[in-house]
């Protein structure tokens, strides 16, 4: 990822004039998406840019309506008490973490754009976790199967707020504990290189 100037924020690259995929790295955006079942989830409908660093943090992930038009996850009082990420899906979860149900209901329409139409769904997956294919334009959330997909974090276009990053961070990694000063992204969890490694070119210099 190159840019010019820093904004700040977790930003999706459509919304950065600034900001474009560094040369040698392809553009996963429109590829398909599948799990380490090698079932197919979606596609990747955009990048999730960190604007300090320049770098990929998460992939927006356009689920397959397949994954749901058959019927919704199912939810059971036990994940209504529970205030963890045991709770029936991340969407509950984040809701709970963040802002009331209410005000989520009210303000969704707000957030969405061009690239997000209502009925689509969306999911945010960290991009050290996810790698590409060495031989297809793909990507494959290995620890992921396709029909979990729909447990996800739910994604809603916009700026990605510090306390929405912080509940991702706990679902991916439950032994998180955020405390004063941290850097946030000193994980695996967020590790670009790893993403884009196996089919990463050296750039022609002089161009």
């Amino acid at each position: 990822m190159t840019h010019d100037r820093d904004t700040g924020g977790i930003v999706a690259l459509r919304n950065l004039r600034a900001h474009k995929v560094a040369e040698g790295d392809p553009d996963v955006r429109g590829w398909e998406v599948a799990g380490g079942d090698n079932l197919r989830i979606g596609t990747v409908n955009d990048l999730l840019v960190d604007t300090v660093a320049g770098k990929v943090r998460y992939l927006d992930i356009e689920l397959d309506p397949g994954l749901y038009l058959q019927g919704e996850p199912a939810t059971g009082p036990a994940a209504e008490s529970e205030p963890n990420p045991g709770a029936s899906t991340m969407t509950e979860y984040l809701v709970r973490e963040s802002i009331s149900d209410t005000e989520n209901q009210m303000t969704a329409h707000l957030h969405l754009d061009d690239r997000h139409h209502p009925g689509e769904r969306h999911v945010v997956f960290p991009v050290g976790q996810a790698r590409l294919d060495p031989e297809h334009d793909r990507v494959i959330l290995a620890s992921q199967r396709a029909e979990d997909a729909l447990n996800l974090p739910a994604y809603i276009p916009g700026e990605v707020s510090p306390d929405y990053e912080q509940s991702l961070r706990r679902w991916f990694d439950p032994s998180f504990t955020p405390t004063e000063g941290q850097d946030l992204y000193a994980h695996d969890l967020y590790d670009e290189d790893s993403f884009y490694r196996n089919r990463r070119e050296t750039p022609v210099r002089g161009r």
